[in-house]
């Protein structure tokens, strides 16, 4: 029912980078390099400045049984939970970009279907972001490909 690979190939490229999962709440799940004690994609992270995040059915489970807590009722609960990505997906984009290329940062996970994202397409991203002497030729790439 749920896209549980996608979780488990999130897991594979964390173990092959030796990388950590760091989760609030299951909710999101990031990835933290405990070398340098830098979480990956952590919103406010000055050190990268991505959006990279596994994003998980629990997100919005809190916020359901806070509403229900609240006296809403369970139509309303359940078209929060519709409303939300219920299924594991990654978000991935740059922030601060000056154009549209936010998302063509990452075509590996951002232009196809998540049930065909693989762990080798994750490290790459994840390479993509760590190397950041390169940082400004991709910027200039991934613009290019936002305009097309």
């Amino acid at each position: 029912m749920y896209n549980f690979q996608l979780y488990n190939r999130w897991c594979d490229a964390a173990l092959k980078l030796n990388l950590e999962l760091r989760s609030k709440d299951g909710g999101c799940i990031y990835m933290h390099d405990p070398v340098k004690d830098v979480t990956i994609g952590k919103e406010y992270d000055a050190e990268h400045n991505f959006f990279w995040m596994l994003w998980t059915p629990l997100n919005k489970l809190g916020l359901v049984y806070r509403d229900l807590e609240k006296g809403k009722n369970w139509d309303y609960a359940l078209h929060t939970l519709k409303d939300n990505h219920e299924d594991f997906h990654i978000e991935a984009a740059k922030y601060y970009c000056r154009d549209e290329s936010h998302y063509a940062w990452f075509p590996e996970i951002n232009y196809k279907p998540s049930n065909d994202i693989t762990v080798d397409d994750i490290i790459k991203c994840v390479k993509r972001i760590r190397d950041r002497d390169k940082h400004d030729a991709y910027q200039s790439f991934a613009s290019l490909k936002a305009t097309e």
